[in-house]
């Protein structure tokens, strides 16, 4: 799932020089995307969509072809010339989450970002032969830091720490068999490199994701603006 990808996009210094940082996001008020990536072995295609209702309510949802799948909305409550602040509340197949999305303009050419969120997790069942086991998610708080440097108007470069902390161990359970098994807490990092390319109407993409404790991934993207 493609995260704060698509709206840090808004988020570049270089047009800035002509208008607040609002007057850029209104920019895009019909957005649609599509990016490749390599998971397991796998090739999964992931297709996106955000729309402005209000100039401060969007509405936004993405689907893979793995059918993972996330919908929400975001109402901004406090902007400015330089600084966005965006509410967001999220549901999937797995969890919900409602947080905070903050950008804050450092000069011309760099940008802050950065977004804290809860997410309360869904239990799932899965099922091999007669032993059926439920897995129980603890609930988490997750987390990201970081800059856009935008040197010219043609690209820009993004990066992002992101960190989810769960507050409780995650368990499998299995009623029928007494299977109680407890795997830990979530304590996930991984950094996010990602260059945008600026075309007209066309925003090309590379994102790569290094996780400290599994594999890396490359993600290709392409963002249309009709």
């Amino acid at each position: 799932m493609r995260r704060l990808a698509i709206l840090s996009l808004f988020f570049s210094a270089n047009a800035l020089a002509e208008s607040t940082l609002v007057d850029t996001i209104a920019k895009f008020t019909d957005i649609f995307g599509i990016s490749f990536s390599q998971q397991n072995g796998n090739t999964v295609t992931t297709l996106d969509a955000n729309y402005y209702i209000t100039e401060d309510l969007r509405v936004f949802g993405d689907i893979d072809t793995d059918i993972n799948w996330e919908v929400g909305a975001g109402y901004s409550v406090w902007k400015g010339d330089t600084y966005y602040t965006e509410n967001s509340f999220k549901v999937s197949e797995y969890k919900i989450s409602t947080g905070i999305f903050t950008a804050k303009v450092l000069s011309q050419n760099w940008t802050a970002i950065g977004d804290i969120n809860y997410n309360y997790k869904f239990e799932s069942d899965y099922c091999l032969s007669s032993t059926c086991l439920t897995y129980i998610p603890s609930n988490s708080i997750d987390y990201s830091a970081g800059v856009i440097w935008s040197p010219i108007q043609y690209f820009d470069l993004l990066y992002k720490f992101n960190h989810e902390i769960g507050f409780s161990n995650n368990t499998w359970n299995g009623t029928q068999n007494g299977i109680n098994i407890s795997t830990g807490k979530t304590d996930l990092n991984y950094h996010e490199m990602i260059l945008f390319l600026n075309i007209k109407q066309l925003r090309p993409s590379v994102t790569y994701t290094y996780f400290e404790e599994r594999e890396d991934t490359i993600e290709f993207g392409l963002t249309f603006d009709f």
